[in-house]
């Protein structure tokens, strides 16, 4: 019983120590894309490779500040913002540009729901679903319980992605595929989100969708600080 114990142990304890290093290698072979671009570089390097894809900066003086840029994403006209932190790209942000009501805005945010769920890129954490109820009042929840109203999902690791892990990390090709899977999982957790939430303008029931595409490696950690 003893000798069990004591293996058991000794597996937890390699298990622990394989996901430290899963995380702390997680860029070496994760970097998460949008539209298929490497959601890293400098801001002009992604506003560059953005407008090859046919966006286009804003021309409104508040906006053009900020080099955001415009055009269609998904079937909507949007916004796309390109976030840095230390001169490194780790956010991507694409917002509707038309606003709509509460009963819209509950479709377009099942809709997407829907459609992230189904692309088997992504897989998300939670595990109920995260779709809203067709009795939510969203005006009530988001103005009178400050309550944020959001979906959250992880790009998977692609076939090249999952090769470079196995090469840094040849031990995980001792276990079943069930482990395997739980790793190259925690691999992309550690390095991507992708996340969308309702937005409300004050005062008026408005509504629309800010989707977020993060590269948690390049995210501010407090280094800073």
């Amino acid at each position: 019983m003893n000798r069990f114990v004591c293996r058991t142990k000794r597996n937890i304890a390699f298990v622990l120590l394989l996901f430290m290093a899963v995380s702390m290698n997680a860029q070496i072979y994760n970097t998460p894309k949008f539209l298929g671009i490497p959601i890293d570089g400098s801001k002009s390097e992604m506003i560059s490779k953005l407008k090859q894809k046919g966006y286009t900066l804003c021309k409104e003086p508040e906006l053009a500040q900020y080099e955001t840029l415009e055009g269609e994403f998904n079937g909507r006209l949007v916004h796309i913002a390109v976030i840095t932190n230390n001169n490194s790209v780790y956010r991507i942000v694409v917002q509707d540009v038309k606003t709509m009501n509460e009963s819209d805005i509950k479709i377009r945010y099942n809709t997407l729901v829907k459609q992230f769920q189904n692309n088997k890129k992504y897989f998300s954490e939670i595990s109920s679903g995260q779709f809203l109820d067709d009795d939510i009042d969203i005006s009530y929840e988001m103005s009178v319980k400050n309550e944020r109203i959001q979906a959250c999902f992880t790009q998977r690791l692609t076939e090249d992605e999952i090769k470079s892990l196995l090469i840094s990390q040849p031990e995980i090709n001792n276990y079943d595929k069930d482990f395997q899977d739980i790793v190259f999982k925690q691999a992309a957790i550690e390095s991507n989100q992708v996340w969308f939430m309702i937005c409300k303008l004050d005062y008026l029931d408005e509504f629309w969708i800010a989707l977020y595409y993060d590269n948690l490696n390049n995210a501010p950690n407090g280094d800073d600080l």
